[in-house]
């Protein structure tokens, strides 16, 4: 039975099991945490379960240790070796990820589940933001498999977007309004499934203040004169309250 084991002079964890009767130890660059600890078990129980099968290969789990090289050439194993923390995430990312639903699955549960707490024109404004910008993109890709870069290059593409209605390119403050659908859905899958939100420390595009030039009150007496009689008592709220539509 292997064990996961800490290194006392370097506070790094590793992987301690017993493979062709000899004892092989694999070091990795993650603190002892428990969250850590939980991942590797859950790499243990793969080796394991692998070498209980006969199907374990060591240079498919470890392809960089050089224990791997001795195994296949059918001499014995050497002392441990290391593997690095992107070695590591590589292969860890392949035998732990969580098994989660991809992301056009869990959309829908998320909004399903949220679109209570929301306004009808709310919950239009996010139905648009699923179904034209993000479930096309990453809709059949599990969640727990979207990463930070996936997402830091899908916002860049974003920029890229022809305005509606302008000549130039979609705002910044358009960007920040998809990308904040697409972070709650992420944040809550990361919640209930136990992975690494990709949008941890990742902060919003800077909106430019908009420079506001309102109508004086001369202007706004002559427009409540003329408007429309059914129409006046609209206006005079937007007016005289700063209130506006939208989502």
């Amino acid at each position: 039975m292997g064990s996961i084991r800490c290194r006392k002079e370097s506070g790094y964890l590793f992987i301690d099991f017993r493979y062709q009767n000899m004892r092989c130890r694999e070091q990795t660059a993650l603190d002892d945490t428990p969250l850590n600890r939980k991942r590797l078990q859950r790499l243990l129980q793969n080796v394991e379960s692998a070498i209980k099968a006969g199907t374990f290969r060591y240079g498919e789990f470890f392809p960089n240790s050089k224990q791997a090289h001795r195994f296949s050439a059918g001499s014995q194993p050497g002392p441990r070796t290391s593997i690095s923390a992107p070695q590591y995430a590589a292969i860890a990312s392949r035998l732990y990820a969580p098994v989660t639903p991809t992301f056009n699955v869990f959309a829908e549960i998320w909004y399903a589940e949220k679109k209570i707490e929301w306004r009808r024109s709310y919950q239009i404004c996010v139905r648009e933001v699923l179904d034209k910008r993000l479930i096309p993109v990453f809709g059949k890709k599990p969640i727990a498999e979207i990463s930070k870069a996936d997402v830091l290059s899908y916002r860049a593409s974003l920029g890229n977007i022809p305005s509606e209605r302008t000549s130039s390119v979609i705002s910044n403050s358009r960007i920040n309004r998809i990308m904040n659908v697409f972070r709650q859905v992420m944040n809550e899958g990361a919640s209930r499934y136990d992975f690494h939100s990709p949008f941890d420390a990742l902060k919003q595009l800077r909106v430019k203040r908009t420079d506001v030039s309102p109508f004086s009150i001369e202007e706004v007496s002559k427009i409540l004169s003329t408007v429309r009689e059914d129409f006046r008592t609209y206006y005079t709220v937007r007016f005289f309250t700063g209130m506006r539509t939208g989502c």
